[in-house]
This record gives C-alpha cells, sequence and structure tokens, in this order.
C-alpha cells in the first residue's frame, strides 16, 4: 500500500519549499520573515537516492544494521518508551504490516499501536510516563485528534480540542507539555508555541514571527529554535530562552534556520541551515565545532560519551561521513558507511541508538529507512 495522496502531495510540497528556502537564503542577507499565507519548510531533505547494489552484498565491518523490514517511507520521530522504540513520520507500513504513521519495535519485530494516525506524525515526547506524538495528522484511532494525541496503552487519544496547527517539537517543561509548530489559523496559535496544563492549551507568551521547529529545556530554561527573527516582540535570530516571563535572545542568534537543538558536555548544542551547520552555546557565546559540515544538521543523539550528529551533508570536517559524523572532542569522523540519504532523526534504545530517515541503504546494506548501529565485534 502506497502512502496516501493527500501525505505524498504534503511530501513532494515540503522538498520543493526546501530547495527554494535554500536557494533564496544562501546568502548573509537578514531572514524576511514569512508571510502568513505562505508555508515554512519542515526539513532541507534531498530527493530519494536509490542507487546501491541490489546484489545482496554485505560489508560485515559496517556497524549500521537493518531492524526487520523496516518501513515504507520516511521515519521522522524516534523515542524509546516503555522499553520498546517508539517510532513516527511518513511511513504507512512497519514490518511489512499497515500501521498508520507510527509503530513500536519490541527488539525484534514491529508492530502496530491501536489504529495509528490518519497522516504524518513528526514528533514523540514522554510526558509525565505519557507518550505523546504530534504532527499533521487530524485523526488518531479513528478519532478526531487535530495534530496531537497521547496513548493510553491500547488506543491514541485527544488532548483537549488538540491544536490548530501542524505540531513540529515538543517538550515536558514545569510540569506542562510544550508543543511548538507552524501556524494555519488563527487563535493562540498564532504564537507557534503553547503549553497544555493537562486540562487545556495556553499561549506561551507573546511567541514567535516563524515556525517553531524544536524545543528542549536546557539549565531549567526552555529554548525554543525554528525559522523566526522575533520572539516576544524583540529580535532574537532563530534561537530564543522563555525567562519565565518573556523570550530572550542568546547572544545574537544564529544567522540561518536553526532545526534541532541538543545539549553535550553542559553546553547548548545547535544544528540547522547555517554556516558549517552546526554551533555550541556555552552560556555567553557561540562557538564552532571544528570545521563542521557541507550541509545540514538535522538530528543529534550522545553515545558512549560522544556526540553524534546527522542530516542532510556528505563531508564533515573534509571527511566524507554520508549525513551522519561522531565529534572526539577535536574533529568530526565518520560512523561506518553511513547512509544514502538524510537523516532526520536519532535516538538512544538499549544500550546503543537508532537512526531514522529517508535512507535506503548504508553501503550496500539495505536498511529501509530505519537502522540500528550495532559495533562490530572484534
Amino acid at each position: 500500500m502506497k502512502t496516501s495522496a493527500l501525505s505524498n502531495f504534503r511530501k513532494l510540497l515540503f522538498l520543493s519549499l526546501s530547495l527554494f528556502f535554500i536557494y533564496s537564503c544562501s546568502s548573509d542577507d537578514d531572514l524576511e520573515v514569512l508571510d502568513e499565507t505562505e508555508e515554512a519548510p519542515l526539513e532541507t531533505p534531498a530527493q530519494p537516492d536509490d542507487s546501491g547494489n541490489d546484489d545482496g552484498s554485505d560489508d560485515t565491518s559496517n556497524p549500521w544494521q537493518p531492524m526487520g523490514d523496516g518501513m515504507d517511507d520516511t521515519v521522522m520521530a524516534l523515542m524509546e518508551y516503555e522499553d520498546d522504540l517508539i517510532a513516527g513520520g511518513w511511513f504507512e507500513k512497519a514490518g511489512g504490516e499497515n500501521v498508520g504513521f507510527v509503530a513500536k519495535w519490541d527488539g525484534s519485530s514491529w508492530s502496530k499501536m491501536g489504529s495509528g494516525m490518519d497522516d504524518i506524525v513528526y514528533a514523540l515526547e514522554n510526558h509525565k510516563d505519557t507518550l505523546i506524538a504530534a504532527g499533521w495528522f487530524y485523526n488518531a484511532s479513528g478519532k478526531s485528534a487535530n495534530f496531537i494525541a497521547s496513548w493510553d496503552g491500547s488506543e491514541w487519544q485527544r488532548l483537549g480540542n488538540g491544536r490548530t496547527e501542524a505540531t513540529l517539537a515538543l517538550a515536558t517543561f514545569e510540569d506542562d507539555l510544550i508543543a511548538g509548530g507552524y501556524s494555519v489559523s488563527g487563535g493562540e496559535d498564532e504564537n507557534r508555541v503553547a503549553r497544555w496544563d493537562g486540562t487545556e492549551w495556553h499561549p506561551f507568551g507573546f511567541g514567535m514571527n516563524g515556525p517553531v521547529w524544536d524545543l528542549i529545556v536546557y539549565k531549567d530554561e526552555l529554548i525554543a529554535a525554528g525559522y523566526f527573527d522575533k520572539a516576544g516582540g524583540q529580535t532574537v535570530n532563530f534561537i530564543a530562552r522563555w525567562d519565565g516571563s518573556n523570550w530572550q535572545p542568546l547572544g545574537s542568534g544564529l544567522n540561518g534556520t536553526v532545526e534541532v537543538l541538543g545539549i553535550f558536555e553542559d553546553d547548548l548544542i545547535v544544528g540547522g541551515s547555517f554556516p558549517n551547520g552546526i554551533a555550541r552555546w556555552d552560556g555567553s557565546q557561540w562557538q564552532s565545532m571544528g570545521e563542521g559540515m557541507n550541509g545540514d544538521v538535522y538530528a543529534f543523539n550522545v553515545y558512549e560519551d560522544k556526540l553524534i550528529a546527522s542530516g542532510y551533508f556528505s563531508e564533515a570536517d573534509g571527511k566524507e561521513v554520508n549525513n551522519i559524523a561522531r565529534w572526539d572532542g577535536t574533529t568530526w569522523n565518520p560512523m561506518g558507511e553511513g547512509f544514502n540519504n538524510w537523516i532526520p532523526e536519532l535516538a538512544s534504545y538499549k544500550d546503543t541508538f537508532v537512526a531514522g530517515g529517508d535512507f535506503t541503504r548504508s553501503g550496500d546494506r539495505q536498511v529501509s529507512y530505519i537502522s540500528i548501529y550495532q559495533e562490530p565485534e572484534e
């Protein structure tokens, strides 16, 4: 069964908008905030590249392994929850079974979660031991949900009236669930970020003038990043922190879209569509990390005390890495054969980690949009 026509339309729309954004924002010009009638790109993907050897050959030294039969389309969100790995994205099938854009891996096979969603899942969060999923779906488990839903162990349930926007980012802050995204209608969602107190949704300050693509709690402050140059009415340049009453800048911000936030060695790490693709905030100023990447960074994970970065880049510090690289403290290095296309998500799982994305191969090995990292035995 192929991905729904609506999902395919939106996927093509994201691709075309992203390519337009790359070329139109390739200089160091100031951000021209999107008009309310325009839709911002969600990621900066390349067209799928399915080139590779189909003769079944395999490299035993490559640490990237398949997870069952994988998915039939892109994985956008991953999270370990109650000993299972939860995956969300553009896929309708996982392990050959119809799952509806979300599925769980129990260590040996994929299975569906209720009847799933009717469209794309972009974000997952463990909020007070409850799994939350968000994205561009209107229904979950056959019921109206409006872009966000909670898992009760057997079915998906709505949170209040849901959201009036596609929701791309989730976080837990001061006991509340925070949701960020981009506006498609009026009301509180014009602020692009809101908080759920367990009963209803509330605006979160004055909000941003563009979509929010990631959220994280860093040193007891909420950090929001995305495609916006103003937050709380002041200039912040793609990233802002919440001081308890208003949004504030972090230094002078960045000079390009921030798509992912992470924490490593007590520093805030950011990745996105700006020069070198990655930077770190030490609490007072922005620092480079080597020469960075020759493309965009979409995801972070920490594995064996090393920072892992993935996205859509062929090189890091001038070395061929194929969309994923590991930081050793002074330079970036490849991780196995990497992948043949963009990687928007990384997540810890048991004693290793998993990559999800729009890829189908790692070297000559077929991995079908998701792969687990397993060090070769000596």
